[in-house]
């Protein structure tokens, strides 16, 4: 399922489920965790490196983390295993050079959207997904917001301003 929500900068959800595809062709975007553990494995880590790869070659998207549980234990227990789990993949991808700006909603549906309905221990329902959510503040629109622009544009008036400087502000 792709992420199905409005963008704030009013991207249409058409777009969204656009660039959430081009997003699961490139990389895997569901990473599943042990029971009780919201801790990365080599597996986890092999996606999460696809998603790390993604992002470095799409700087202009943000992103939205959400964190799962399956059914077993209590559903504030699941909360907060789910929020671990998704503030475990923010964690790797800021490590990895990924900007903390970029990924702004990090949050948990515990238990209630289970990938499979048991109330059993379910690997795939213990999971974080990563969707696009929209586009970084400084690439709205032109690709920079007013703030760069007029930065930019006093730099340019000021004579401290190089074609190349606009560029390494944007990137």
């Amino acid at each position: 399922d792709s992420y199905n929500a409005q963008d704030a900068y009013g991207l249409s959800d058409e777009r969204l489920r656009s660039l959430n595809d081009s997003f699961r062709q490139d990389a895997t975007d569901t990473i599943t965790f042990a029971f009780d553990r919201a801790t990365l494995d080599s597996t986890a880590r092999v996606a999460l490196d696809s998603q790390v790869s993604w992002l470095k070659a799409n700087k202009a998207v943000r992103m939205t983390i959400i964190g799962h549980a399956d059914r077993v234990g209590s559903e504030r227990y699941n909360d907060t295993i789910g929020l671990r789990r998704a503030r475990a993949v923010l964690a790797y991808l800021t490590r990895n050079g990924i900007s903390k700006k970029r990924l702004e909603a990090i949050s948990s549906r515990g238990e209630r959207e289970p990938v499979v309905q048991t109330e059993e221990r379910e690997r795939r329902n213990r999971r974080a997904q990563t969707f696009v959510s929209g586009f970084a503040r400084n690439f709205v629109g032109t690709g920079m917001d007013g703030e760069v622009a007029a930065r930019l544009y006093d730099n340019y008036q000021s004579g401290n301003f190089a074609v190349t400087d606009a560029d390494a502000q944007i990137n």
